[in-house]
């Protein structure tokens, strides 16, 4: 199986014309990319790629549980398990979400993660001054607003349809095309939730994979994957790739990991790949790394010729220093 994103550009379209490859994107019909993912999961990745580095964490952690919280609502809700309807439960009215909540309350005796998320939106919320459960939900509101604001970004997500994209581990291919020129941050976003939706699969289907009929290896190629990255895929890609999911990362720079990833984390990141390929770069921490890793490199060339100089031992040093 295949499956094709790219943080930046158009990748994906660079496959439309293979056979058995099957292209995601506004374009095409709608697809929810949530649609199998726990509440947990949607809100990790959605802090993981909207929150700023630099932001006070407070306010990061507090979205981000207010959205966990919100995300598991919906999903024991009857409302349709999407990103429009979390923005909606978050930023409607306690008129909207009491109605909302009312409807599931009988559910909560037999799940503690919901009796947790009720009871956060009929006290904890209720109960928060006024000022600070409106900085959050603002945050979320800016955040999710890439997506179900942006003109057909918000029309295409807004649906229950599962996509499949989890079909890629029966050997079927697929791309996610959203160049950011088109979509912004909002078509990261949802790169970023389907890189996750796969970890996620991976998971599932566990180690006894290959004794599973119709259970194939998936290769995951992802080009400027600096986008799409976060702290939490620190502990999916090891998990993942030892359940058959092969990844094929491609970024500018090692430095372009350092912002989501921290150092440590970028290079933690890239010691799962045995393989590097590296072409000329243009930064003094991805020299280093990549001499480091590779060591010392012996080649053999000709000094002289019939004890004359050889000139082309020269031009061979220099065309290949």
């Amino acid at each position: 199986g295949l499956f094709v994103l790219d943080g930046k550009g158009v990748l994906p379209l660079e496959f439309v014309n293979q056979g058995n490859y099957r292209l995601i994107s506004p374009d095409s019909s709608p697809f929810n990319p949530i649609a199998t993912m726990e509440a947990d999961t949607v809100a990790d990745t959605l802090v993981d790629v909207f929150n700023d580095a630099d932001d006070d964490k407070f306010w990061a952690d507090s979205a981000r549980y207010m959205l966990r919280m919100a995300a598991i609502v919906i999903k024991a809700s009857n409302q349709a398990f999407t990103l429009n309807e979390i923005q909606r439960f978050c930023t409607g009215t306690n008129t909207d979400r009491m109605a909302i909540l009312d409807a599931i309350e009988y559910k909560i005796n037999d799940d503690a993660q919901l009796y947790t998320a009720v009871m956060y939106w009929m006290q904890d919320f209720i109960n928060m001054p006024e000022k600070t459960s409106g900085s959050i939900v603002n945050m979320i509101r800016t955040w999710l607003g890439n997506i179900t604001a942006h003109q057909e970004l918000g029309v295409w997500v807004d649906t229950s349809d599962t996509g499949n994209i989890e079909d890629v581990f029966k050997g079927e291919k697929m791309g996610l095309a959203l160049p950011e020129s088109r979509y912004g941050v909002g078509g990261v976003a949802i790169s970023a939730l389907c890189m996750r939706r796969l970890y996620d699969a991976a998971k599932k289907r566990g180690d006894e994979w290959r004794t599973v009929e119709g259970q194939k290896p998936v290769l995951l190629a992802a080009d400027e994957v600096q986008n799409l990255l976060g702290k939490h895929d620190l502990e999916n890609v090891p998990i993942a790739r030892s359940l058959g999911l092969s990844l094929l990362f491609a970024t500018q720079n090692i430095d372009g990991l350092y912002p989501r990833l921290k150092k440590e984390g970028a290079f933690h990141m890239l010691g799962n790949f045995a393989s590097l390929i590296a072409l000329p770069v243009k930064t003094e921490d991805s020299n280093k790394y990549i001499s480091e890793r590779v060591g010392k490199v012996w080649k053999a060339y000709t000094d002289s010729y019939k004890g004359l100089p050889d000139a082309a031992s020269d031009m061979g040093i220099y065309l290949n220093s």
